[in-house]
């Protein structure tokens, strides 16, 4: 008796990358005639939409894989990627969170603050001047 096992991901063969490449690169151009869109931009959706339904385990990875093993896909998908982590990157550095109140008070009269000053410091947003 002979036990056939195959563990991880089954490889595919060259006459089943080149079937996979004619049929995506055909519909690609298909749609980006009839469409008049950039086939780049349509690779862009396509490619968003196919990792989507990948992360919800709504497809297989076959077009990821495409994606992964063709290098023009793949730079467009790090450049998206890199692009993106960047205008994530912008937004939380120009949205700064002020969760602080910068204040300062007149001299009580003591010697020390006739000589520094009043009295600053920083406190709480939530505190009030007479919770101090």
């Amino acid at each position: 008796m002979k036990f056939d096992f195959s563990f991880g991901k089954k490889k595919r063969g060259i006459i089943e990358w080149a079937k996979i490449s004619v049929i995506l690169e055909g519909v690609i151009e298909i749609f980006s005639s009839v469409l008049k869109i950039d086939k780049k931009k349509l690779w862009d959706v396509v490619d968003e939409i196919q990792r989507e339904l990948l992360k919800r385990g709504l497809i297989d990875d076959t077009v990821n894989d495409y994606v992964i093993n063709t290098p023009e896909l793949l730079d467009q998908r790090v450049e998206r990627d890199v692009d993106k982590a960047i205008e994530d990157y912008k937004k939380q550095e120009e949205e700064p969170k002020k969760d602080f109140i910068y204040y300062e008070k007149e001299p009580d009269g003591s010697k020390a603050q006739e000589l520094l000053g009043g009295e600053i410091g920083i406190r709480a947003i939530w505190k009030t001047d007479e919770n101090k």
